[in-house]
């Protein structure tokens, strides 16, 4: 399978969270799941765009920066370095 980019691969195993919540590594680095993870009942999808957009809201705002430190993605917490990749 083409991917020029396996080391930034990330892949979840999620079982019950449908990779809606920070548990889920790909949700947590502001990607969606793909084929090759795992998951049960993901709706961290294309075609589940509306949930997950609501999933993406809720935790922002409970947590404005919930996103911005997860799994290597280091912006020194920094609110104004990059917008949010999911809005």
């Amino acid at each position: 399978s083409p991917s020029s980019d396996s080391a930034d691969t990330i892949l979840c195993t999620c079982k019950k969270s449908k990779c809606l919540k920070l548990y889920c590594q790909c949700f947590s680095a502001s990607q969606m799941c793909h084929g090759q993870c795992r998951c049960n009942t993901c709706l961290n999808t294309p075609d589940n765009e509306k949930a997950r957009t609501l999933a993406i809201q809720v935790i922002l705002s409970r947590n404005p920066h919930a996103f911005d430190t997860k799994f290597g993605l280091d912006e020194k917490s920094d609110p104004h370095a990059e917008p949010n990749k999911f809005l």
